[in-house]
């Protein structure tokens, strides 16, 4: 059992990280049309796992405490006021795969759907309007 056990997340690659891949203004809490290009999450290969044990023992990975805050930049164009007028909910779909270890097991999470997974709970939905706030000085930001 690895309870209590250090566990560390690989930042390393913007593109292996929890983003938002799409945002759309709703009147409902949901979307109605679902139309999106998703990545396939990587597979956890020998080399991959080997590579990620040697890597956490290096210090390479970043510990994870009780939360872990991280920002990643929107690739597209981000939504304007303008684009929110009459709209109750922005919905952000969230995409991507995270890597972690504990210095013995490799492990991934995947925003992929499947297995009963889909849209519902992958989805990010913000009542408008929105409140924009600063990030922090510290925060830890990926960008292109």
């Amino acid at each position: 059992s690895n309870v209590g056990r250090k566990l560390s997340i690989d930042l390393r690659d913007r593109y292996k990280l929890f983003y938002p891949n799409q945002w759309t203004p709703h009147l409902r809490p949901a979307r109605d049309l679902i139309d999106e290009h998703r990545i396939t999450p990587a597979n956890l290969s020998p080399e991959l796992r080997s590579r990620l044990v040697a890597d956490f023992h290096a210090g390479a990975l970043i510990p994870v405490g009780a939360h872990l805050d991280y920002y990643r930049e929107f690739f597209g164009k981000g939504p304007e006021n303008k684009e929110l007028l009459g709209a109750h909910f922005l919905v952000v779909s969230m995409d991507g795969q995270l890597f972690l270890s504990d210095g013995e097991v490799v492990d991934t999470l995947s925003l992929q759907w499947e297995n009963g997974k889909g849209p519902k709970d992958t989805d990010l939905v913000v009542p408008l309007p929105i409140e924009w706030i600063l990030l922090p000085k510290e925060a830890k930001v990926f960008k292109e």
